[in-house]
């Protein structure tokens, strides 16, 4: 099944239990612009709670992911108009909201993912790049610091010493690169990128969404306290776990399941042996 709805600057499409949130500016790379990212917020608020939604995945129309802030937009901004804390808002509001979401997310960056568009590739639980991606930390280029919390989530997937090279230079980074460093998980051919993407979003979405939630709290948690507190907080969680009502069921299915399996194969070994005889 396949739904589909557009937001003008964003499109959402409903395959079978994955959601795929398609950023739709392609002209301009799919520059971020604040129009653009309060559609995205819209959007998620929108699914937090539907059911039929599994999993969440994260691309860009046309041949990039994003190319970062819309620069003519920036261009355009009086000086005495910004106020730090207030200009950012809706971009930490969007970070925030993509950290702490209840769905897994995965990016799917088909091409550029720059400046910003890294910073928003990074803040999804899994990133899975086309064979003609790329990332760049671009900010420097034009005199800004990296924002969208990069300067946070580069260094817990990269190591602090090549989060700052990426930062201070704003090289390029391909795809095998990307892979060798740890950015994504696998690249794919472009044309398999959809189709990768699905499956894997597919198979999140098949699973436990109360083990889901608490798996990425801590695997959140374990980059920001020690060792002792995070098993305080694990024994909790598989506490929690341990009496719902999910669990139980998930259980005893998998528990038939292997009964069954069990089962065929002593009446296979029986009939061979009947064959045989």
């Amino acid at each position: 099944m396949m739904a589909s709805e557009s937001h003008q600057d964003v499109i959402f499409e409903q395959r079978e239990r994955v959601g795929w949130i398609i950023l739709n500016r392609p002209e301009t790379l799919n520059a971020l612009h604040p129009t653009l990212i309060a559609q995205i917020r819209s959007l998620l608020d929108s699914l937090r709670e539907d059911t039929d939604i599994g999993s969440l995945v994260i691309t860009g129309a046309g041949r990039g992911f994003s190319s970062g802030a819309d620069l003519n937009w920036l261009q355009g901004i009086p000086p005495e108009r910004i106020d730090a804390r207030g200009f950012m808002e809706p971009f930490h509001s969007l970070a925030r909201m993509l950290q702490n979401y209840p769905k897994s997310l995965i990016a799917a960056v088909n091409g550029v993912a720059a400046g910003g568009g890294m910073s928003l590739a990074l803040l999804c639980d899994i990133a899975i790049a086309s064979k003609s991606a790329s990332f760049t930390a671009s900010f420097v280029r034009i005199g800004l610091v990296p924002d969208l919390g990069l300067a946070y989530t580069l260094p817990r997937l990269v190591g602090e010493a090549r989060a700052r090279e990426l930062m201070l230079t704003g090289r390029i980074v391909r795809a095998d690169e990307a892979l060798a460093l740890g950015l994504v998980s696998r690249i794919v051919p472009d044309e398999e990128l959809p189709a990768t993407v699905q499956q894997i979003a597919g198979a999140i979405a098949g699973n436990s969404a109360f083990a889901l939630d608490r798996i990425r709290a801590l695997a959140t948690l374990a980059g920001s306290t020690d060792f002792d507190n995070f098993l305080r907080v694990e024994a909790s969680m598989q506490g929690e776990c341990l009496t719902s009502e999910e669990h139980k069921r998930r259980l005893a299915e998998f528990m038939k399941r292997q009964s069954e399996r069990r089962q065929g194969r002593s009446e296979q070994i029986s009939h061979e042996k009947v064959e045989r005889s």
